[in-house]
Parts: C-alpha cells; sequence; structure tokens
C-alpha cells in the first residue's frame, strides 16, 4: 500500500460499535462527491474524490455504495498513482458487505477483492497482480465479526461524528484484520478549508490507527480530523504525521444538494437551492 493510500485510509479511520444508526440517512445524499486535496507542507500530492449512490445491486434498497478515486499529482516525476476503490455497505448495521478495487502504482497494477458473509460470518480476501494474474493474498477469515476498510470508512466517520463517544472497529488492512481507535469528544473549532470562503463550524476528533504495516510508510498511527458541525457531518480537514513531516488533506470542492458549510452557532440549509458559497467538483 503506498504512501496516499495509507494517507487516506488514516484520514476516514473511523471506530464505532455495529449497531444501528439512525443518523445514515442524514448523512447520505445520493450522487454527492466530495473533493480533497492531500498535501505535504507546500507540496501536492494528488487529490482524492469521493462519491456517494444508491447500490441498485443490491436487494436490500438502502444499500449505499461508496467510491474513492485516488490520483496522484502529475505534476510530480517520480509518482504515479491511479486508484478506483468501491464499498458496498449496509448502512441500518454499519458494515462493510463488498469491497473491490483497481490500484496502479507506477506500472503494478493490483486488483482487491473482500467479501462478508453475514450468516456465516465468513471474510474472504483477495489481493491479485493484474499483470501476471498471480494472487498476492488470498485468506479466508472464520468466524469473524463485522469490519470495515478503506472507502466504507468515510461513511463510519461521518454517521459517528455527532456521537462524542470512544469506540473501536475492526479494519481490514492488507489483507488482515487490525483495530482503529477514535475519540469523538473533541471540542467545537472554527476552521478555514479552500472550499469555503468564510470559516467552517467543526467538530475535532482524534484516532490511533493501529495497522502493522502504516509504519513502513512513516505514519505514526495518530491523526486528528474536522468534521462539520451538522447533520451532514462532512469531513473538512485531517493530518497525520510520517516520516518526513505532516501529510494533510483538506476540502476545496463538492456537490451536495442543499448543503452550506455550518458556521456561527447553528447550521445553515438552503432547501433544494444551488449553494452559493460551493465550489462544485470538476467532472
Amino acid at each position: 500500500m503506498n504512501l496516499l493510500s495509507i494517507t487516506l485510509l488514516a484520514f476516514y479511520a473511523a471506530a464505532t460499535t455495529f449497531a444501528q444508526s439512525a443518523s445514515w440517512k442524514k448523512v447520505f445524499v445520493p450522487g454527492e462527491e466530495l473533493k480533497y486535496s492531500v498535501s505535504w507542507r507546500f507540496v501536492r500530492l494528488g487529490t482524492i474524490i469521493v462519491q456517494a449512490d444508491n447500490d441498485n445491486s443490491s436487494p436490500n434498497p438502502a444499500s449505499v455504495k461508496i467510491t474513492m478515486r485516488v490520483e496522484s499529482n502529475p505534476a510530480l516525476s517520480f509518482v504515479w498513482i491511479r486508484e478506483q476503490n468501491i464499498s458496498w455497505i449496509d448502512p441500518e448495521r454499519l458494515i462493510s458487505l463488498r469491497f473491490r478495487a483497481v490500484q496502479r502504482n507506477d506500472d503494478d497494477v493490483y486488483r482487491l477483492s473482500y467479501d462478508y458473509d453475514t450468516t456465516l460470518k465468513k471474510a474472504e480476501c483477495i489481493q491479485t497482480d493484474a499483470n501476471t494474474g498471480e494472487r498476492m493474498i488470498f485468506r479466508t477469515f472464520q468466524n469473524v465479526g463485522p469490519y470495515v476498510e478503506g472507502p466504507s470508512l468515510v461513511f463510519f466517520t461521518r454517521c459517528r461524528a455527532q456521537s462524542v463517544g470512544l469506540y473501536t472497529v475492526p479494519t481490514l488492512v492488507n489483507g488482515e484484520i487490525r483495530s482503529t481507535e477514535l475519540d469523538f469528544r473533541g471540542e467545537e473549532e472554527e476552521i478555514e478549508v479552500a472550499g469555503s470562503d468564510y470559516p467552517v463550524r467543526s467538530r475535532v476528533y482524534h484516532g490511533m490507527a493501529n495497522w502493522d504495516n502504516g509504519g513502513s510508510a512513516g505514519l505514526s498511527g495518530q491523526f486528528r480530523g474536522w468534521t462539520s458541525d451538522d447533520d451532514a457531518s462532512v469531513i473538512l480537514r485531517a493530518e497525520m504525521k510520517v516520516i518526513l513531516g505532516s501529510i494533510s488533506m483538506e476540502l476545496e470542492e463538492w456537490h451536495r444538494p442543499g448543503w452550506i458549510p455550518p458556521t456561527g452557532s447553528s447550521s445553515t440549509v438552503n432547501d433544494g437551492a444551488a449553494n452559493l458559497a460551493n465550489k462544485p467538483v470538476t467532472r
């Protein structure tokens, strides 16, 4: 897993119990797109776009699909990364059901497939070298409880951001089920983000990623983030430490009908109208 991918996973790392959550209906808006910049100091490393959609392939009409597209900065000649990561989620139980990804790092191309059987409590994890067809990872976990992985962490973080609690969640990373801890008891804070013309009211959260191979890229395990202090709980910014310093991610564009970043003492919602402060996602 490359540094940009690990940064992405750390950014969205969430901790939660797998109980029913009523907040997902307020968080989830089909067609929503959020665009983030990824930077080290003053150097832009890349871009991440997160999209939420209904899962039309599932018999469960409430099923949710979260897609993450990751692209390194084309101006950087020493790295070329392109990823598409998709999670299919049961929002009522806040669990990941399926995950598919194609991850390209220079000439290396990998395909990932995770599947969770809720009845048998069995998880299957496959990673294949797309160039050779060789299976790099093939593991089956028996009698395992629900877990989350990369894209589904977006959903968990946002659904739990207003909970004011401490949580731990099994997290599937590089074919291993590890854990992530998260503390949502952070204070309210107004922050500047590139996508807004005014300070946005947010809530701070802190986390610890207990992942073995996070350290290989210099990730210390500790991170913090900010979510909008409203029902949408949009992730606004995150910071984490690596060997070279601090990596940051920041919301710069979005498409979420009716959403205006909250400011002052109460959030503002424009019912169905275009967000005048919005910088729409470039397609």
